[in-house]
Formats: structure tokens, C-alpha cells, sequence
């Protein structure tokens, strides 16, 4: 992922809530709940690649709430999760879900 396509995908993502799927274009009608939790994980990478721990938390704690196992057991939720576990102090939520997944002892 690109800088200018991370910064694309948060403006396009700025203020969307799943459970609000008319106003997302990532969150449409129809989405499984694995296809709404995979999209909030890019949106996490994108956030993270602008530097915004809090936003890329923020995407994670939501998208373990629309699919659990889609988080906790994709690749690539876990390397995200373990990334912004790693900042100083871990934002709210993300400490919980990097215990949850076994990423902290």
C-alpha cells in the first residue's frame, strides 16, 4: 500500500461506521461481516502508515467487533495488531485484543 492510496483510503473511510452501512462505501449492504472486518483491517494499515495509532486502533477495535475470528485469525490482522500494540502506551482496546490473540504474555 501506497502513501497516496493509505491517505485515499482514510479519507474515504473519515467518519464511517459499520453499523451505519448507507454512509461507508466500505461497509456497504450485502458485505459478510468477514468482507466489513477485512476492510476496517486495511483501513488500520492505512491509518498506521500515516503515523495515527489512535485511528488504526480504532478501525481494529471495530472490526473485532463486526468479525472476531476474521481479526484474531487472519495473518494480517495479527502482524497490524502487534504493530500498534507496539506503541507507547497501546491505545485503548488494542492491548486487550493483542492479549486475545497471544501477542503480549
Amino acid at each position: 500500500m501506497t502513501l497516496a492510496s493509505a491517505a485515499t483510503i482514510i479519507r474515504t473511510c473519515a467518519g464511517c461506521r459499520v453499523d451505519r452501512p448507507g454512509r461507508c462505501p466500505g461497509a456497504g449492504r450485502g458485505l459478510p461481516a468477514e468482507r466489513r472486518a477485512a476492510y476496517l483491517v486495511d483501513v488500520a494499515r492505512a491509518y498506521l502508515q500515516v503515523g495515527d495509532l489512535r485511528g488504526a486502533a480504532r478501525a481494529l477495535v471495530e472490526a473485532d467487533a463486526v468479525a472476531p475470528a476474521e481479526v484474531r485469525c487472519r495473518p494480517l490482522a495479527r502482524t497490524v495488531i502487534a504493530e500498534v500494540a507496539r506503541g507507547h502506551p497501546a491505545p485503548p482496546g488494542v492491548a486487550r485484543l493483542a492479549g486475545l490473540v497471544g501477542l503480549t504474555r
